[in-house]
């Protein structure tokens, strides 16, 4: 005679791992057979260090061809990619390389500017914005410079961006400066290789949510099994159900954000 679970009792005794557990379940169904669901999980510290030291070769193997030859072919890649994208005389490179700082000094630029009194007193500036994004911009759109309200406050924004648009067209020109007795070739041996980082840079990117989905995703039924087997069975999902997953890994990261603040 068979013998049934459910005439003892024997519950599973919690542990601490399990406790404060974020997570959430994700049905997958494309309508062919029984719907498939996971759970996903946030990564404990020890899983999220794991995945950082799993991630870092990604960019290492990339950033290592800086160490090549200037004529190694796998360097003349990167040069190939520049050109390709219109990068001919010393200005583009020099573009190139100031970008980062550029950006720097334009959000610089907006805060210096908006604390000046006359845009920070009564919130001023603050307000126009306000007042901008969710009401006067759809006027300003529809009506042009017929809306007397929309038009003024318009009026008032450009303003101040053209005082911070000022004050970074000074800086941009203070970073060309810094470069431009450099030699096109010495430029262009800068770009390369900030070109190279940036790719380093977005190979550990893509691998630390691949290795975050490894760790993150479990089975539906027994959360402590993890439902891939190995990282490269990441590699072959299709694209919408990685999108999805790695959408819910990120909501989850960033609910339990807030939920500490």
């Amino acid at each position: 005679m068979a013998k049934k679970n459910d005439e003892v009792i024997a519950p599973v005794k919690r542990r601490l791992s399990d406790l404060f557990v974020t997570g959430e379940e994700v049905v997958f169904d494309d309508g062919d057979g029984d719907a498939l669901t996971v759970w996903v999980q946030k990564l404990t510290p020890a899983e999220t260090q794991l995945a950082v030291e799993r991630s870092r070769p990604s960019k290492t193997k990339i950033i290592s061809i800086k160490k090549l030859p200037d004529d190694h072919h796998l360097k003349l890649r990167y040069l190939d990619e520049l050109e390709s994208a219109g990068f001919e005389e010393k200005i583009d490179f020099i573009k190139f390389l100031i970008r980062s700082k550029l950006d720097e000094a334009r959000i610089s630029a907006q805060e210096r500017v908006a604390a000046e009194e006359e845009w920070s007193k009564d919130d001023y500036l603050v307000g126009l914005q306000e007042a901008w994004n969710e009401e006067l911009q759809a006027k300003w759109v529809d009506s042009g410079d017929e809306d007397d309200d929309a038009n003024r406050v318009y009026n008032e924004l450009k303003r101040y961006t053209d005082q911070v648009m000022n004050e970074v067209k000074t800086a941009e020109q203070e970073l060309i400066n810094e470069l431009d007795d450099l030699s096109l070739e010495a430029l262009q041996r800068r770009a390369v290789n900030r070109l190279i980082e940036t790719h380093g840079d977005n190979a550990l990117i893509a691998e630390f949510r691949k290795q975050q989905l490894f760790y993150a995703v479990r089975e539906g039924d027994n959360h402590k099994k993890r439902y891939f087997e190995n990282i490269e069975e990441i590699d072959t999902l299709p694209g919408v159900i990685y999108t999805r997953l790695l959408n819910t890994y990120s909501e989850l990261s960033v609910d339990s954000f807030e939920g500490k603040d």
